[in-house]
């Protein structure tokens, strides 16, 4: 979908089972199916076959299975680890991998970075694991691929961390951290790494920049990570809505109630962009939609649905009007008498005969006014009415003796208290705000005009606090 909401392609996907990796920046879309990694084009042209580097063929020719894929934010480079698990008949293939001598029972991560359009692969990393868990090894790239953070864990049941620069191939940080579950793994493009961990009683958020520098952010019992960002970290709590920026020094940046959406029976999802931004993604009844708003304006606009929700239940709880009340009559199978017409009881009497009346009109006289005039007597001047003269020759108007005054205004009542023109110009805003925000939940105003009206109503709510 554009920012418009025009429909791009549409099309049914020949998968029963598929997973979504990724949309790129150039349209590009990314699905990983049983037969192995397909992508579609932004103009939905039905691809040939999966890529031949990672089809499910190609994979068991070398006894490897596909796990993670990233998409870069251009669309154009692949981020993959592929696993290969040490068999028999694999014996060969998994040493010549490894290139080290391995025990028994190991696995081979490889994190990989494919270019599409070269079609040329380049292999960063390699580290061997003596488990098939998922998280005996994690990885997370930034969004360009420019910085790229590793988990593995030992045997000594500590985990070491590992944060990279793709481009320089360059380790800058290396550290371990003992007895913690991973539930969330990722690294911003300016080279910051966050860790979403747990050590089965406590959960916490751990940041560490390229420079070694770590904090600790305290975070609610129950919550998802929604994005890393320049300078926050952003989480949705659950099962209770509610939007939590943080900052890296642990600093409260914003507190959302996301409630009044669950009020409105509105199935969202929240979505930050390449700038920080937000983006409110529903679907409903009226279609797909986006809604965008940003770190300053969260809290306004939560706090506009949270009305918006109260007001639909306060209509609900409305009892109807009184016209509108019926009561339902019982059912009955008996075919009811039907009244007489009102119109009956006229027709038996006698019918009376009608003699118009003959009214006489009095004569029409011009009293004191001449009918003739001379050849002497001067051209008569045009009358004006009010200062406008006949609309056409001859025509005479006349004026009234006296103009009716006009009408008195009455002093205002002295218990009326006026509102502030300030006050009142915030309030005209926020209801047209509300106005706004509900016609184009309801799909009566464009995505367009939304924003326009949107920032000018924001705007004017700016200038009347300043």
């Amino acid at each position: 979908m554009a920012r418009d909401d025009t429909v791009l392609w549409e099309k049914q996907l020949p998968f029963d089972v598929f997973q979504l990796i990724g949309l790129g920046n150039n349209g590009h879309l990314y699905i990983c199916s049983p037969q192995g990694l397909w992508v579609y084009t932004a103009r939905g042209r039905e691809p040939d076959g999966p890529l031949a580097r990672w089809s499910r063929a190609e994979l068991l020719s070398t006894s490897s299975q596909l796990g993670a894929v990233q998409v870069s934010a251009d669309g154009t480079r692949l981020c993959l680890e592929r696993t290969t698990r040490q068999t028999r008949t694999s014996q060969k293939i998994f040493e010549f991998l490894a290139s080290v001598k391995v025990e028994n029972d190991s696995t081979l991560h490889e994190v990989i970075f494919h270019n599409v359009a070269e079609d040329s692969i380049n292999c960063f990393y390699r580290a061997l694991s003596n488990s098939p868990e998922p998280q005996c090894f994690l990885w997370a790239a930034s969004p360009e691929f420019d910085w790229i953070v590793m988990a593995e864990a030992h045997r000594s049941e500590q985990i070491k961390f590992t944060i990279a620069h793709v481009t320089s191939q360059t380790i800058y940080q290396e550290f371990a951290i003992f007895q913690l579950r991973i539930h969330d793994l990722r690294v911003s493009r300016e080279g910051m790494a966050m860790m979403d961990v747990s050590n089965g009683t406590d959960r916490g958020i751990i940041t560490v920049d390229a420079d070694g520098k770590k904090s600790t952010l305290t975070v609610p019992t129950d919550f998802r990570v929604l994005h890393l960002g320049k300078d926050f970290v952003a989480l949705k709590t659950q099962p209770v809505p509610f939007l939590i920026v943080k900052g890296f020094d642990d600093s409260m940046k914003l507190y959302a109630d996301m409630r009044g959406l669950d009020r409105l029976e509105v199935d969202f999802e929240l979505q930050f962009n390449q700038q920080d931004a937000i983006d409110l993604i529903s679907y409903g009844e009226t279609g797909f939609k986006v809604v965008h708003s940003n770190l300053d304006f969260i809290e306004t606009d939560a706090r506009r649905w949270e009305r918006m929700a109260e007001q639909k239940e306060e209509l609900a709880a409305a009892p109807p009007p009184p016209h509108e009340v019926r009561e339902s009559a019982p059912l009955s199978l008996e075919i009811p008498q039907r009244p007489a017409s009102p119109a009956a009881s006229y027709l038996d009497r006698p019918l009376i005969p009608y003699r118009p009346q003959r009214r006489e009109r009095a004569p029409l006289t011009l009293e004191g006014r001449r009918t003739t005039f001379d050849a002497t007597d001067p051209e008569p001047e045009e009358p004006t009415v009010f200062g406008v003269r006949p609309a056409f020759p001859g025509a005479v108007y006349a004026a009234p003796d006296s103009q009716p005054a006009p009408p008195e205004t009455p002093a205002p009542s002295s218990n009326l208290t006026l509102m502030p023109e300030a006050e009142g110009e915030r309030q005209r805003a926020e209801r047209l705000l509300d106005m706004l925000e509900e016609r184009f939940l309801m799909g009566q105003v464009s995505e367009p005009t939304y924003l326009e009206l949107r920032e000018k109503y924001r705007a004017r709510l700016v200038s009347r606090d300043t």
